[in-house]
C-alpha cells in the first residue's frame, strides 16, 4: 500500500474550489440541455401555430361608383388597383385605397357594345372582350416599374398586344359562348360558331407585342347547342347543357373527344374551380358537391364525387374565383360567402348585395389577399384578407382524401407541381408510416445482432479477446452515415437486386446455421472442447460459418430455378403482384440496422458487465449453469440498461436522415412490403425544407412534421424511462 500524502493546505483549498466549481457547472450544464430542448420545442410550436389561425378580413368601407354597370371587374396582382370595364367599352382603373380613378381608355370601336369580357388565363394581365357583332379583341394592362434617381415609380401601360383590329374567328361567333386557355406560349380559344358547332382555334408561339402566327382551326360537330363553355385548366373543356355537363378531353386542339357526362339537378348552381377539373354543384341540402372526371380501371373517364362541403344554408349562386381554389357562394338568404374549396373554410361572409336589376360583380387578386365587390347600384366595397393557410384542414393530414384526377381517395404527399393550378397534397400518414417502417425494420435486424453480441462479449468472452472486440465494434459508430448511405445505395442495393433470393435465403438460414454449428460443437469430445479457452469458441466457429454461407450462396441459383422456375422477383410480381424497387425497406433495414448496432451493443454490453460478478458466482455455487445464471440473474439485473440501449437505438433509427435519404427511394406512399421504398419525416424535411417558401403552408407543414418527430422521440424516451425506473426498482436489490 502507498503511504498517505502529507497534509497540504494550499492543495486542499484548490481541490475544494474545484469541487465547488464542478458542483455548480454540472447542474448548470444539465439545465442548459433542458433549456435547449425546451427552446427547440417552443420554436417548432410557435412556427406551426399559424396553421391554426382563423382567417381574418378587414373591410375598407363602401364607396360610390359610376352609375354605369360594370361588365367585368378585375384586380391587379397586388390588389391595389381595380379594373372596371363597362358595356360601352370604357376601361377605368381605380385605386382601392383612395377611391380615385387614375386611368381611363376606350377599348372598343365606335358604336360597339360589349357583350362579354374575361381574363385570358387564370393569372396575368391579358384580357379579351367580345362586341355585339362578334368582334374579339385582346388588350393588356401592365404596371411597369421605372427607376429615377434611385426612386421606383410604377406606371400604367395599356396596349393591344395583337393589334387593335378584331380577331377573325373561323366559323363566326354565335354569341358570348367562348372561353380560352393559355399554356406556355400557346393560346387556345374554344367557342360556339354560327353553325352551332364547337370550334377550337390554336394560336401557337404567342408572344405579347408580336403579330400572331397563322392559327390552327378545328371544328367538331355537336348534337345540340350548349348553354355555356367553361375551361380553366390544361386538359378539360366542359360543355354546359343545363341538364347535364359534358367533359371533353381537350389538351390538344386537334384531338378533342367527349369523355364523360354528368347529369345535373334542375337549375343547380355550379362553378368550375381554378385548376380546371373540380366542379362545385349546389344541392337542395346545405352543402356543395365536388365532382371531377377520373379514369377508371378500364381506361374510360367518369365523373367521381368527393366529400361534399357543408354550408350553413343551400346555395343559390356560385362563382369561381380566378387564380384561387375559392368560390363566392350566394346563399339562399342573399348573403355571400367566400369559401376555400380545398378545406371548406368560410373566409369571409359578405352582406347581401343591394336589390337591383344589375348583377353584382366580384374581383380578387392573384394572391387572394384582396376582394372587391360592386353592387348593381354602383356601391363599391373591398376587403383585405389574411388567410395564408386556409387551404389546409388538419383532418386532411391524416384521412384519405379524394383529390382531383385520382381514381380513389388515398393518402398522398405531393407538395409541389409543374403549374400554378397544382393542388398541394399534405397527407402525413405515408410519412409517419415510412418513419415507423424504416425504424422497425432496422431494429428487426439490429436488435438480435447487437444484443447477442453484447451478451456473448460481456458474459462469455475472455477479457483479453473482449478488449479487442468491443472497441472494434464501437469504432463502427464513428463511420459517417453519409458513407454508409452511399455504400448502401451504390453497392449494396444493386447487389441485393441481382441476388435477391440468395440474400433472403442467407438472412433466413443464418440463425439456423449458427444453431447447427453450436450443436455440432457440443457433440465434439469433451477433451477436444476443453482445449479451447473459455470464451474463444466463436473464433473456431467463424471458418465453418463462412464455409456454410459460401455453400448456400453457390446453391441459391439452382434452388431458385427449381422452386420458382424463373427469377424470384418475376415470380413475386406475377404470383402476388409484389413489385421490387432497388432501394427499398430491406436495404434500409440492412444499412440502418448496421449503423445503429454499435450504439445498442455498447450500452447493453456495459449494462451486462455492470452486473456484480458475485451474483453470478453465487448462482454457480448453488448449482446453476451459466445459462441459468444469465437468464435468471444477469439479464434481469441489466434489463434497465438493455432497455435504454434499445430505446436509444430506436431514437437514432427514427431520426436518421442521410441513410434513409439515400437508400429508401423516397416514395411517400403506404406499402407494408419490404421490397418497396418509403419516405420518412427526417428525409422529407431534408429534401423539401431548403426549397420551401418561408412562412408558406408547405414550410409550416414541414416544421409540423419536425414537431411530430420531436414529440415521437420524447414520448418514446418518456415511456422508456418509466419502464426503466420500474425495472430498476424491481431488480435493483440484485446489485
Amino acid at each position: 500500500m502507498h503511504a498517505p500524502l502529507p497534509p497540504n493546505p494550499t492543495r486542499d483549498r484548490r481541490r475544494q474550489r474545484l469541487d465547488r466549481l464542478a458542483a455548480a457547472l454540472i447542474p448548470l450544464g444539465g439545465f442548459g440541455v433542458l433549456a435547449a430542448i425546451s427552446a427547440i420545442f417552443l420554436y417548432l410550436l410557435w412556427a406551426t401555430l399559424p396553421l391554426l389561425q382563423a382567417p381574418e378580413a378587414q373591410g375598407t368601407g363602401a364607396r360610390a361608383a359610376p352609375a354605369t354597370p360594370a361588365l367585368f371587374l378585375a384586380l391587379d396582382s397586388r390588389g391595389e388597383h381595380l379594373l372596371r370595364l363597362t358595356q360601352d367599352g370604357q376601361l377605368t382603373l381605380r385605386t382601392l385605397g383612395t377611391g380615385e380613378d387614375v386611368f381611363s381608355v376606350a377599348t372598343a370601336g365606335q358604336n360597339a357594345a360589349l357583350r362579354y369580357a374575361w381574363q385570358v388565363g387564370e393569372t396575368g394581365h391579358l384580357y379579351a372582350s367580345v362586341a355585339a357583332p362578334g368582334a374579339l379583341r385582346f388588350f393588356a394592362l401592365d404596371f411597369p416599374v421605372s427607376m429615377n434617381q434611385g426612386k421606383a415609380t410604377q406606371g400604367i401601360r395599356f396596349s393591344y398586344p395583337f393589334g387593335p383590329d378584331p380577331l377573325a374567328l373561323p366559323g363566326g361567333l354565335l354569341d358570348d359562348r367562348i372561353t380560352s386557355f393559355w399554356e406556355g406560349s400557346r393560346l387556345t380559344l374554344a367557342y360556339i360558331g354560327t353553325d352551332e358547332a364547337l370550334h377550337l382555334l390554336a394560336l401557337d408561339e404567342v408572344e405579347l407585342g408580336l403579330p400572331l402566327l397563322p392559327p390552327r382551326h378545328y371544328r367538331y360537330a355537336l348534337e345540340a347547342s350548349p348553354r355555356a363553355l367553361v375551361r380553366r385548366g390544361q386538359q378539360w373543356l366542359f360543355l354546359d347543357y343545363g341538364t347535364h355537363l359534358e367533359a371533353w378531353f381537350a389538351r390538344f386542339a386537334d384531338s378533342v373527344e367527349r369523355s364523360a357526362t354528368l347529369p345535373l339537378p334542375a337549375e343547380a348552381p355550379r362553378a368550375l374551380l381554378f385548376g380546371g377539373q373540380t366542379w362545385l354543384i349546389g344541392a337542395a341540402a346545405p352543402e356543395l358537391k365536388r365532382v371531377f372526371p377520373v379514369r377508371d380501371a378500364t381506361g374510360a373517364f367518369r365523373f367521381a364525387e368527393a366529400a361534399p362541403l357543408p354550408l350553413p344554408e343551400p346555395a343559390a349562386q356560385l362563382e369561381a374565383v380566378p387564380g384561387q381554389r375559392r368560390a363566392l357562394v350566394t346563399l339562399a338568404s342573399g348573403a355571400v360567402q367566400l369559401l376555400q374549396a380545398t378545406s371548406g373554410t368560410a373566409l369571409l361572409t359578405l352582406p347581401p348585395p343591394a336589390p337591383t336589376a344589375a348583377k353584382a360583380r366580384f374581383a380578387s387578386n392573384e394572391r387572394g389577399t384582396q376582394l372587391a365587390q360592386q353592387d348593381g347600384d354602383g356601391t363599391l366595397r373591398s376587403w383585405t384578407l389574411k388567410a395564408h393557410h386556409a387551404e389546409l384542414a388538419f383532418s386532411r393530414l391524416w384521412q384519405r382524401v379524394w383529390y382531383e384526377g385520382y381514381p380513389a381517395p388515398d393518402f398522398i404527399w405531393q407538395s409541389s407541381g409543374a403549374g400554378s393550378d397544382f393542388e398541394p397534397k399534405f397527407s402525413l400518414t405515408p410519412l409517419l408510416f415510412g418513419t415507423l417502417k424504416a425504424a422497425l425494420v432496422a431494429m428487426l435486424f439490429a436488435t438480435p445482432l447487437a444484443l447477442g453480441s453484447a451478451i456473448y462479449t460481456a458474459y462469455f468472452m475472455t477479457p483479453t479477446l473482449r478488449s479487442w472486440i468491443k472497441p472494434s465494434i464501437e469504432l463502427i459508430a464513428a463511420l459517417p452515415t453519409v458513407i454508409l448511405g452511399f455504400l448502401g445505395a451504390l453497392w449494396l442495393a444493386p447487389l441485393v437486386e441481382r441476388h435477391l433470393f440468395a440474400t433472403l435465403l442467407t438472412l433466413l438460414s443464418l440463425p439456423g446455421i449458427v444453431l447447427v454449428l453450436g450443436r455440432a460443437w457440443g457433440l465434439l469430445p469433451p477433451a477436444l472442447r476443453h482445449r479451447v479457452p473459455a470464451g474463444a469458441h466463436a473464433l473456431l466457429l467463424l471458418p465453418p460459418l463462412a464455409l456454410a454461407l459460401y455453400a448456400l450462396q453457390s446453391l441459391a441459383p439452382a434452388l431458385e430455378e427449381l422452386l420458382f422456375g424463373a427469377d424470384f422477383r418475376t415470380w413475386l410480381d406475377g404470383r402476388y403482384g409484389i413489385s421490387f424497387e432497388q432501394r427499398n425497406a430491406l436495404i434500409v433495414g440492412l444499412v440502418l440496422g448496421f449503423a445503429i448496432t454499435p450504439t445498442i451493443f455498447s450500452i447493453a454490453e456495459d449494462a451486462i458487465v455492470g452486473v456484480p460478478e458475485r451474483l453470478v458466482h453465487g448462482a454457480l455455487a448453488l448449482g446453476a449453469s451459466r445459462w441459468d445464471a444469465l437468464r435468471q440473474i444477469v439479464l434481469p439485473a441489466a434489463s434497465a440498461g438493455i432497455l435504454s440501449a434499445l430505446m436509444i437505438g430506436l431514437g437514432r433509427a427514427v431520426g436518421e436522415t442521410m441513410i434513409v435519404l439515400m437508400v429508401t427511394g423516397n416514395t411517400p406512399y403506404l406499402s407494408p412490403s419490404l421490397f418497396e421504398g418509403m419516405r420518412t419525416f427526417a428525409a422529407n424535411i431534408a429534401i423539401e425544407l431548403p426549397e420551401a417558401e418561408v412562412q408558406s403552408t408547405h414550410y409550416r407543414v414541414l416544421l409540423l412534421t419536425a414537431l411530430l418527430l420531436f414529440a415521437m422521440t420524447f414520448a418514446a424516451n418518456t415511456a422508456a424511462e418509466w419502464v426503466r425506473s420500474r425495472l430498476r426498482r424491481r431488480y435493483g436489490a440484485l446489485a
